[in-house]
């Protein structure tokens, strides 16, 4: 997913070009990687057969390795796959799966199996041996088609639509119809059971997100220690744990919760709500999002963001008086108008306060977008998008949405002797009309 850590308001629109760039070379160097054989590297003789099946989001390779010497206890295979961070912006290969050799004659046999947490894509993977950091082999780069159908949306309880909230008319007439309502208390039957009908705990070891700084990344884990309910609310928290340990491809001693409802809840357009109580502190290093993020993320194009975001709620505990939402797409800089709100993006004067539950709205029509907390105006955005799009695209398709409490960096980067932990986000409710 997906995907909002940045440098003060807006580093994330920094880099685009290059990030196209690295796409078009990745996309080059694999077209004539699958024209010549699998091979290793240059510095080893160990030799890569595999073979890609993909059923659905069931992504499977088998294969053998041929070594030039003798397989040890200590090697590894490992299924990559290559993307862009959303968070950090940085590309890479990413750990999907991994296991080990198995002896067998004079070559050994592997086989890997990885369900993809996307929707409908194209995916690049790889396979690797390793022995501890060294990289023994690599296979050939496969392009691989991966769909993931949506699950139908789940109605919210009848009992209470949307917590019994009265609203203002829509954006040009007709009244508000409640789509989605969660007030995380006991709509499983028990008061300290999150609703995984309705959400998903986003982990790093399926989705390789991470936030923080290099060294002292967040490890994104589905434990009650990070991820619970209690007293009316969703509680997500990012804490240090006792010593550290392996996740994915780093190493660190820190971990963090987020949901999502990606594949139970999304929705093009309407009136998104969510209320919440940040962390309790005024020291750098910790950074809260409320956002949604598309269904199909490579619909308009393969780097970030070409497909969109909506982050309505964004906090950077060294900033703490303010909530700084930012909404990612193409634009020209050239038609930036405060006087018509045309591509307006971002505001950094919106004040909130930070010993008590704030609500964060964001009202999504073709066109614009209006957000607001605790019922004032933050920011309007009437959007004209860049690179031969149309408004009312990229926001034309299903967003899900994203709970997030995540590790700072750069500008409010997580200090490991400064940055009080745990933190908590916690979240009074979710709502959505349409």
């Amino acid at each position: 997913m997906l995907g909002v850590v940045r440098l003060g308001f807006s580093e994330r629109c920094v880099g685009v070009g290059r990030d196209r760039l690295v796409t078009a070379i990745a996309v080059w160097l694999t077209g004539l990687v699958l024209l010549s054989p699998a091979v290793g590297l240059a510095s080893s003789r160990t030799r890569i057969s595999a073979s890609f099946r993909v059923g659905g989001r069931l992504l499977s390779v088998h294969g053998t390795v041929r070594p030039g010497t003798k397989v040890r206890a200590g090697w590894r295979v490992l299924l990559e796959q290559h993307g862009r961070n959303v968070r950090t912006g940085r590309w890479g290969w990413a750990m999907r799966a991994s296991g080990r050799l198995e002896r067998h004659g004079t070559s050994s046999r592997f086989s890997l199996v990885w369900t993809a947490p996307v929707s409908t894509h194209t995916v690049l993977v790889r396979v690797v041996v390793s022995s501890g950091r060294r990289t023994l082999a690599i296979s050939e780069v496969k392009r691989l088609s991966v769909t993931a159908p949506v699950r139908p949306v789940q109605a919210p309880p009848a009992a209470r639509p949307c917590g019994g909230e009265s609203l203002a008319p829509k954006p040009g007439g007709g009244a508000w119809t409640c789509t989605f309502d969660d007030e995380f208390d006991a709509s499983t039957g028990d008061p300290t059971a999150l609703n995984t009908s309705w959400w998903v705990p986003q982990v790093t070891a399926t989705s390789g997100y991470t936030t923080g700084p290099l060294g002292s990344e967040a490890c994104y884990v589905n434990s009650a220690n990070n991820i619970s309910v209690s007293g009316g609310a969703l509680h997500l928290t990012v804490r240090k744990e006792a010593a550290p340990f392996t996740c994915g491809l780093f190493t660190t001693q820190y971990t963090a919760g987020m949901v999502s409802t990606y594949t139970n809840f999304n929705q093009t357009y309407g009136r998104f709500e969510v209320r919440a109580l940040l962390p309790q502190t005024t020291a750098a290093g910790l950074q809260e999002t409320l956002w949604l993020w598309p269904i199909n993320h490579t619909l308009y194009g393969a780097t970030w963001p070409d497909s969109g975001e909506v982050d309505f709620s964004e906090f950077y505990s060294d900033y703490s008086s303010l909530d700084i939402p930012y909404i990612h797409y193409n634009y020209s800089p050239s038609t930036v108008s405060a006087t018509t709100n045309t591509n307006t993006v971002t505001a950094t004067n919106c004040q909130i306060t930070l010993s008590q539950y704030n609500d964060y709205a964001v009202v999504w029509t073709p066109g614009s977008f209006t957000i607001t907390i605790n019922g004032n105006t933050c920011l309007v955005d009437n959007y004209v998008p860049d690179d031969g799009l149309t408004s009312p695209e990229p926001f034309d398709q299903p967003f899900f949405i994203a709970l997030t409490q995540a590790l700072g960096i750069n500008a409010n980067a997580f200090n490991p002797a400064t940055t009080p932990l745990p933190a908590t986000t916690s979240i009074d409710y979710v709502r959505v009309w349409k």
